[in-house]
């Protein structure tokens, strides 16, 4: 890992599968990273301690359109498939970046009244949820996905 970070100008991206076993990958360069003096740009809103305890871990999707050729060869009957990945995006000190915002762990769950969501911020994780009520606050989360910036 050194080689690569000594090798980076600016922001050095790494991307694991989106499995326990990726995200225990991605935390081992994190700080390995953050001892070398790195800055963390992404997913991670600071570079504190990642709050996120086994079994669970920080991975996302991106829905990718899959060819006929995929799908037949993968017995698939819908035309995507959600690849579910971890990553971390570090920079160097003399890259002008803003802090990165908090961000959204997963799928927001719609209860009866309200939206649910699970954030990663400076403090931990924090479960927020948007009333209906609270139109102007339920629409920005309504419009918001897994792995969106809040």
């Amino acid at each position: 890992m050194p080689h690569l970070w000594t090798a980076t100008k600016g922001v050095l991206v790494i991307v694991e599968p989106g499995t326990p076993d990726g995200f225990a990958r991605i935390l081992k360069c994190r700080a390995s990273l953050l001892k070398d003096g790195a800055r963390i740009v992404a997913p991670c809103p600071g570079d504190y301690p990642c709050p996120i305890a086994k079994p669970g871990w920080c991975h996302f999707a991106a829905r990718l359109p899959r060819s006929r050729a995929h799908i037949r060869a993968k017995g698939g009957a819908v035309p995507f498939e959600d690849e579910k990945f971890s990553y971390l995006a570090v920079a160097h000190e003399n890259v002008g970046l803003r802090p990165s915002s908090p961000r959204i762990l997963s799928r927001p769950h719609a209860l009866k009244h309200a939206l649910r969501v699970s954030i990663c911020a400076d403090g931990g994780i924090a479960e927020h949820e948007a009333s209906k009520r609270d139109k102007e606050s339920y629409r920005a989360f309504a419009r918001k996905d897994w792995g969106d910036a809040v």
